[in-house]
């Protein structure tokens, strides 16, 4: 009888052994699968990366990038060369700060007061340039009508770091006074540039 309860019992452990077997097998199989699914996937990938010669590419754009960035830092090296204050008004800069800076007060914004009786007072801002010395300005006169007939158009005074006054007289004849708000209808604005140091 014992023999036989142990014969069952061996039994029962090597069918529980078969099943975990067959179960552990299976995952394998299915891990195996799995894994043979993403090596396929991968040599699709290294294939398409190849034939369409993307890494090869990427190379060649970061050698063409890396070029075109000493390129540019040379272009900036020698910018300094191009531009140079011959005078100027104080003791010169470093000349490796000399800075060109444009601007133009506005068609719509610039704000002339009156000055004499056919003339124009304007102050113009260049505090945004920086310049730590007096710096030389160059003036005109933009807008849609008249100002050809106006002097002073390039006359420039009081100048400092932070800006500089502009006085201009309109034209004599009848409907050329450019007072009581004729210049801001005829659009007049001054454009300037400045060429001065910044250190």
């Amino acid at each position: 009888k014992q023999w036989y309860q142990r014969r069952v019992a061996i039994t029962a452990g090597v069918k529980q052994l078969k099943t975990s077997v067959v179960e552990a097998i299976g995952k394998l199989s299915s891990s195996f699968k799995e894994t043979q699914e993403d090596v396929q996937q991968t040599k699709v990938v290294v294939g398409d990366l190849q034939k369409d010669a993307n890494l090869t590419a990427i190379t060649e754009q970061i050698t063409q990038l890396r070029e075109s960035l000493a390129e540019t830092k040379a272009e900036y090296a020698g910018m300094n060369k191009e531009v140079m204050v011959v005078g100027s008004e104080e003791k010169a800069g470093d000349a490796k700060c000399v800075k060109v800076c444009a601007g133009t007060t506005g068609r719509d914004t610039t704000d002339w007061a009156g000055y004499s009786t056919h003339g124009l007072k304007l102050t113009v801002d260049i505090s945004k340039c920086g310049y730590v010395k007096i710096p030389t300005i160059t003036t005109s006169v933009e807008g849609k009508g008249y100002h050809w007939r106006a002097t002073g158009t390039s006359a420039v005074y009081s100048t400092t770091t932070k800006g500089f006054t502009m006085y201009l007289e309109g034209g004599r004849e009848p409907g050329h006074n450019p007072k009581g708000g004729k210049a801001e209808e005829w659009e007049w604005n001054v454009e300037w540039i400045a060429v001065g140091y910044t250190c």
